[in-house]
This record gives C-alpha cells, sequence and structure tokens, in this order.
C-alpha cells in the first residue's frame, strides 16, 4: 500500500504494527492485491476476468431461472468459456430487473458470500431496479473506495463534508464504511442535498472542510454562489463527485470558485464501482477486478478508442442477483490504453443515459 495509512488495531496495547480484525485484515489482503493487479497487462487482467466469468456465468445458468430460458441454446456449460462464447450471450435489459424480480434471483446463493440484502435504484430516471447483493459485493465495494482513496493520495485524518441523498444532518468520526474499523480517519460531517444551497453553503463555511463529496450538479451550484459571494473554503484540498454525470462547466466552477480539482467517481446502485478517475490523466479507469465493461455500437460491435457506445457491464461477484452483459442505458467514449501504465480498461468520458 503507497500510503502511510494508520491502520486500526484491534488488540489493546499493539498499536504498531497494527493487528486489525478479521474483517479489516480481509479487505486490507484484497487491497494489497489491487496493488498489485492494476499493472498487469490487458491481455494478462482479461484472462483473469475469463476465469472468474466462468464461474459467474456457469452458476447463473445453472441457478437463475432468467438465464436458463434466455440462454437456451446459446450456452453450452459443459464447454470452457471463451470471450467468443460471452459476447454472444443475449443482452440483459434493465426492463428485465424491472418486471422479471424473482427470475432473476439465485435460487442458490452461496453461504459462503455472507448476508444478503437489497439494492435499489432512485428511480428519478425512470422506473427503479431491484438487485439482490451479497456481502462479497460490499466487500469489493469498500476495496475499490479504498484504492480510490489510495490513487489520489488523501489525507484520511483530514474532514471530510458530504452533501447528498439519504444523509442526515450530523457530525462525527469516520468517513464510512469503506473505513470503518480498517484505517483512522479525521471527522466527517453530513447534510442533505435537498437543502437550499445558501444553506448548504453557510455550513460548509461553518465545517471548513478538507474534503467535499456531493452531486456535480449541486457543487456546480455550490461553486456558483460561491464566486458571486465572494466565498473561498480556504482548507478545502478537492472536491468529489458522484452519481451524475460531471461536466467540464462544473470542473471549471470548482477550480474557479475554491482553487481545486474535482474527482469523479462513476458507479450505480445495482453495480457499485464501474470506473474511477486516473490520479494521473483524469480518464476513467475500470474496474476490472470486479466488473467486465463492454462498449458497443448500435450494431453491436465492441467501440475503438475514441468511438462512443453504449455501456454494457457484467458484475464479477454477484452471485445473489448475477447480472450478466447488462445494459444498463449509459454511454461512454472508449480511451486508449493510459500513460499511466496500469493496464485496467480506460473510459475517455462518461457521456450520459438515454433514459
Amino acid at each position: 500500500m503507497a500510503l502511510a495509512w494508520e491502520i486500526e488495531s484491534a488488540l489493546p496495547g499493539a498499536s504498531w504494527p497494527a493487528v486489525p480484525l478479521p474483517g479489516a485484515a480481509t479487505l486490507l489482503a484484497l487491497q494489497y492485491q489491487l496493488e498489485q493487479s492494476q499493472w498487469l497487462s490487458a491481455a494478462a487482467l482479461a484472462q483473469l476476468q475469463l476465469t472468474q466469468l466462468a464461474s459467474v456465468v456457469a452458476h447463473a445458468q445453472e441457478t437463475v431461472p432468467h438465464y436458463r430460458e434466455r440462454w437456451a441454446g446459446k450456452y453450452d456449460p459443459s464447454i470452457a468459456l471463451t470471450w467468443e462464447a460471452f459476447t454472444r450471450l443475449p443482452l440483459l435489459k434493465r426492463t428485465d430487473l424491472q418486471t422479471r424480480f424473482d427470475k432473476m434471483k439465485s435460487a442458490r446463493i452461496p453461504a459462503q458470500h455472507g448476508a444478503i440484502a437489497e439494492a435499489r435504484t432512485s428511480g428519478s430516471t425512470g422506473t427503479p431496479v431491484c438487485v439482490l447483493k451479497t456481502e462479497l459485493c460490499g466487500l469489493f465495494w469498500k476495496a475499490f473506495a479504498l484504492r480510490e482513496h489510495a490513487w489520489h493520495n488523501r489525507d484520511l485524518q483530514g474532514k471530510l463534508a458530504a452533501i447528498r441523498q439519504g444523509v442526515k444532518r450530523e457530525e462525527g468520526v469516520g468517513w464510512g464504511a469503506a473505513t470503518q474499523g480498517v484505517v483512522r480517519t479525521g471527522r466527517a460531517a453530513t447534510l442533505p442535498v435537498g437543502t437550499v444551497v445558501s444553506e448548504q453553503l453557510q455550513w460548509l463555511q461553518q465545517q471548513d472542510p478538507d474534503y467535499l463529496l456531493s452531486q456535480p450538479t449541486n457543487l456546480g451550484a455550490l461553486a456558483q454562489l460561491s464566486i458571486k459571494r465572494g466565498i473561498r473554503l480556504p482548507r478545502l484540498r478537492e472536491a468529489r463527485a458522484s452519481g451524475e454525470v460531471l461536466s467540464r462547466e462544473v470542473r471549471e466552477l470548482c477550480r474557479e470558485a475554491w482553487g481545486v480539482t474535482v474527482v469523479d467517481m462513476y458507479s450505480t446502485n445495482e453495480m457499485g464501482y464501474i470506473a474511477l478517475q486516473c490520479p494521473e490523466t483524469g480518464g476513467y479507469h475500470v474496474m476490472a477486478e470486479g466488473v467486465v465493461v463492454e462498449v458497443l455500437d448500435e450494431a453491436g460491435v465492441p467501440c475503438r478508442a475514441g468511438e462512443v457506445g453504449r455501456i454494457v457491464i457484467t458484475a464479477l461477484h454477484n452471485f445473489a442477483t448475477p447480472l450478466i452483459r447488462y445494459d444498463i442505458g449509459d454511454y461512454a467514449e472508449v480511451g486508449a490504453p493510459c500513460p499511466c501504465g496500469r493496464g485496467l480498461p480506460v473510459l475517455s468520458r462518461i457521456i450520459g443515459r438515454a433514459r
């Protein structure tokens, strides 16, 4: 791990080297593997993905009614899975998740994958969808969240202010589930994103955070009001965006208002993290250890670098509601291999959503 994070120790008196709780130790071990795998070649990553794909595809065909019906004559589990065979599988549509939820659930979820919970989309862009997730899915979500902190070299002892959906107005210690019990962090304060923007800005002045997390449109509104009123946030080091497409205009507004860059994350409720912004180039690296991303043109042909197409994603570790070749309704531009040296696939831009 590149950062000198202060790991939480589970044993009194053994503060260094820290002895973490078993769950934290598992997460840190996974983080160590991610630190290695990001530097693998694209070909090596693809081969490892295919190995994991074989497991989740076979499980889906055997235990999920939807796939048994739709894949009849198109998938033979007795033959080793190839990329060619995988890309012949029918796309999973959003309407399938909306109308066939019971047939999308696995009849035999591995008990070792942990407790099961529902994940629902907000429905702000159409009818909501619901999927089941296991603790294993949550483990990878936490691992990618820690990777994102590490990539951008954040001082986790700093103060985080988060203005987002599903939170109350409160303040305490800890940056959230990904760091809780794993890494010591500074204080964090949360505020509902529905709060009037002028009140948000006043709250931010009072909090005086090192890091600010919110939706892009909300960041833009805050930055505009800050410029209008001549208000600076003197300690702010970075703004973080999630939940919507981040525009160049919002990036420029945040730079003008507070003198900071905006770091973006591409994720969805049903999938978790899909791609994270490269710390060197600003492109988006696909989290290849957890998801397969295809970018397809209107004919279903994979797009090349510089071309825009619709995003089709496959979750590599959801054995509760397997999402295989899921046409999520988003569009992106394919990027060339990143000069940072990471073999993780690249999306140059997240364009937006069709719905």
